[in-house]
């Protein structure tokens, strides 16, 4: 916040997103090229179900998985270039108020797997304990999606303050920090019940190509589940975080760091 000047913000993007803690971009008309590009290099190249198939054999409960590395080296490094734009960093910059770097891009396939439920793990609301301070993560659809088939929920920030602590159930105590926090549906509803806002829990459209800015370390969220084996959600995911912070993203090589990491976010939480 020092070293990045006011000036340099759009005060549109940071009034907006402080209060919110998100902002919605449409991707329909820019690069739409590129976005053609990879849904014909996946028809093309990729057999999904095969994918599928071969994670869960690997791991039974998995239902989804990162495929930017099956992508040629040509259009992976169009794709990198892409999100770290001069233009995404001045609004992931104006989001949170501070200077950000790019830090790494992520093409997930979430997939149905009949092992796995609807509320668990990440499909059950949480905040991000992967960066001590804030971070944004940019999310863009590369089909549709439905409302039983790879939905993302989030609630507003100003509805959930960034110092409010749910309690933490008795059968989550023993869980790893990742997992420790994350609240089931009527946990949330019944907080939320007393909420004057008619639509509490926000979702995307679900049009392939539309994006969201949202700082997941403050606002809850949740999202991935497929109910249908023929129906699948293949997302981006961008993420930023500040040049000056304490970041799972920010390939640390410290232990020492990466020890006081987890320890101070566990605190926060």
């Amino acid at each position: 916040k020092i070293f990045y000047p006011t000036k340099n913000l759009d005060k549109e993007i940071f009034n907006n997103f402080q209060h919110k803690g998100y902002l919605y971009k449409n991707f329909q008309n820019e690069k739409k090229y590129l976005f053609e590009k990879i849904n014909l290099f996946i028809y093309q190249n990729l057999d999904l179900s095969l994918i599928r198939d071969k994670s869960i054999n690997k791991k039974p409960n998995d239902y989804s998985i990162d495929i930017l590395d099956l992508f040629d080296e040509k259009l992976k490094s169009e794709i990198i270039n892409y999100f770290n734009n001069p233009q995404f960093l001045k609004i992931a910059s104006s989001c949170l108020g501070y200077s950000v770097k790019f830090r790494k891009v992520l093409l997930l396939y979430n997939f149905y797997n009949p092992n796995t439920e609807k509320e668990e793990g990440p499909k059950l609301f949480h905040r991000d304990s992967d960066s001590l301070q804030d971070q944004l993560k940019l999310f863009v659809l590369l089909n549709d999606i439905s409302e039983e088939n790879g939905m993302f929920y989030f609630v507003p920030k100003f509805l959930i303050k960034e110092y409010l602590r749910f309690k933490l159930l008795q059968n989550r105590k023993n869980m790893n920090l990742s997992n420790k926090w994350r609240i089931p549906d009527d946990q949330l509803n019944l907080f939320l019940k007393n909420s004057k806002i008619f639509q509490k829990i926000k979702k995307f459209k679900g049009n392939k190509k539309e994006g969201l800015f949202i700082d997941t370390s403050i606002v809850y969220h949740k999202g991935g589940h497929i109910k249908e084996p023929n129906k699948y959600r293949i997302l981006f995911q961008a993420v930023y975080t500040p040049k000056l912070s304490l970041s799972h993203w920010n390939n640390n090589k410290s232990r020492l760091l990466t020890y006081l990491q987890t320890k101070l976010t566990s605190l926060k939480n």
